[in-house]
Formats: C-alpha cells, structure tokens, sequence
C-alpha cells in the first residue's frame, strides 16, 4: 500500500514539474515572440519613414540646388532685409543681428499657406521650442551602435521617432519652399544657437552639450550618416560643415566627451564644398574649413 501511495505521489510530483517546465517554455517561447515582433515593428517603422523622405527628397532636391543668388527683394521678404550685409565684427552684434533675422524668418513662415495645415492654433516659434526640448530630452546614442542592432535601429530613425511625422513634414516642406534663402537663413540660426546671450522673440538656444550630441551623431554614427546619406548633397554638406564648426567648440570648451578626432573629417568636408554647385557662402566655407586645417596641422 505504500508503495502505491509513493508512486501515486510521484506520479503527481513528475505531473507538476512537466507542466511548471511547459508553463516556463511557454512563457519564454512568448516572451521571445514579444522581442520579435517590437523589433519588427520598428523597423517597419524605419521603412515607412524611409519611403517618406525618399518621397520628399525628390520633390525638394532641384529646388536647393538652384543658381546660389538671392534677389534683394526675396532676402527683405524672408529675413526683414533687403541684403545680406557684412557681418559685424563684434561677436555680440553679430549674435544679435543673426537672432533678429531669424526671428523674421519665423514671423514670414507664420503666414505662409503651405504651413497652415501643420499650425493651426499655434506657431512656428511654439514649434521651434518643442522641438528643441524633444530633442535635447532624447538625444541620439553615440557610443555601442555597432554592437547593438535596437540602438542602430533607434539611430536611423531618430528624428521620426523623437519629432513625429508631422514635425518631419513640416521640416520636409519649409526646406523645399524656402530653398532659395535657405543657407543664410542657416547661417542666422546657428549663429544664434552658438551665441551665449538669450535672444528676444526666440526659445532658449539648445545647450551646447546637445549641439555637440547632434554633431556626434552626424559625424561618428551609422544612424546619422545614413540620415544625411538620404538627404540631397547640398544639405548633407551644410549639415557636415556646422557639425564640425561645433565639434571644434566642443574642443575649445573641453565638451568633446567622446573624444571624436575632427581631423580625417576636415579634407573630406572641404572636398565636397568646393565640388558643390549652388552654395551661397563657398567661399566662407572654404575659408572656415581651411582655418581648422591649419589649427589642428593636418598635412
């Protein structure tokens, strides 16, 4: 009799242990499925957003690279002046300068109808300042992207994933219709951005540890190189040209935290300016990129 109550027992101890065993192979085999699907599910994501920037990049790719002269008229209608006048010597002045025209940049697009549908009840200057704070809350991952597929996945679809389509489109959209003053409107916005005071009518500047964040991440990333490799090649140099403006300051100011080396970064750069046709400020590029050769002695 007790050997049949001990096998009974052990009959049901091997019944609990199979099915604690399934219950496990179950729950891993569906937390596996889990993985599997988010992973897919972004990089769907990443193809749809793929699709529409190859989109947009055909619509806008012409338009930047018109002929590189602005009418006065055109330059007064977008920045509040009719000419691009000699930048002061002064760096205060100059930031100051930049920041008013920047600011009428933004009063112009307010009433522009191709944005009506993304502003609604807001502004672009509301826009701005969201997106500045969504950006620097989420900054792109620099270091480990080659060894971990999620972080590369996340990289390549920083932008989408942190503004949102809509922001993308509008990005999309103001750089296709404001292609002709398109470069000194850049150059007003990063001189605001580097300056140090606060400008009036304009959000907070991004700190400067965010600026170089972004740098990194054009310059060192996979996620940020395939970004610029999708853009036409007018902004791809403007957006390599500023990067290593930045990551130059972030060397003055002991910021370069990922000790990026700015120097096999400097002949390529300076290659691309001078083969590219359409660039308003050639010559300034050509001149800032020559200057950081000689600062950092590259042969």
């Amino acid at each position: 009799m007790r050997r049949l109550v001990a096998i009974v027992v052990a009959l049901i101890g091997l019944a609990v242990i199979s099915y604690v065993g399934v219950m496990r192979v179950q729950q891993w085999h569906a937390d596996q499925m889990s993985v599997a699907v988010e992973r897919e599910r972004r990089e769907h994501e990443y193809q749809v957003q793929l699709l529409h920037e190859k989109l947009e990049e055909k619509q806008d790719e012409v338009a930047l690279l018109q002929e590189d002269t602005v009418s006065e008229q055109r330059l007064a209608e977008a920045l509040g002046e009719s000419v691009a006048l000699p930048p002061a010597d002064d760096p205060e002045t100059r930031h100051r300068d930049a920041a008013r025209r920047f600011s009428s940049f933004l009063t112009y697009l307010d009433g522009r109808d191709y944005l009506q549908p993304y502003l609604e009840e807001t502004s672009t200057r509301v826009l701005l300042e969201d997106a500045i704070d969504r950006l620097a809350e989420n900054p792109p991952f620099i270091a480990n992207e080659k060894q971990d597929l999620e972080i590369l996945l996340r990289n390549l679809a920083h932008f989408y994933r942190v503004l949102g389509k809509e922001p993308v489109r509008m990005i999309a959209a103001i750089l296709r219709e404001e292609a002709d003053v398109f470069e000194p409107v850049l150059a007003d916005a990063m001189t605001w951005v580097n300056g140090d005071a606060p400008a009036d009518d304009l959000p907070p500047a991004p700190d400067k540890a965010v600026l170089y964040d972004y740098a990194a991440y054009f310059l060192e990333t996979l996620g940020g190189k395939s970004y610029l490799a999708r853009r036409n090649s007018k902004i791809r140099i403007l957006a390599v040209f500023y990067s290593l403006q930045i990551l130059d300051m972030a060397n003055d100011q002991g910021l370069n935290t990922h000790g990026i080396d700015i120097r096999p970064h400097l002949d390529i750069a300076l290659n691309d300016v001078r083969s590219q046709q359409g660039l308003a400020f050639k010559k300034s590029y050509i001149e800032t990129l020559e200057g950081l050769k000689n600062k950092y002695q590259t042969p």
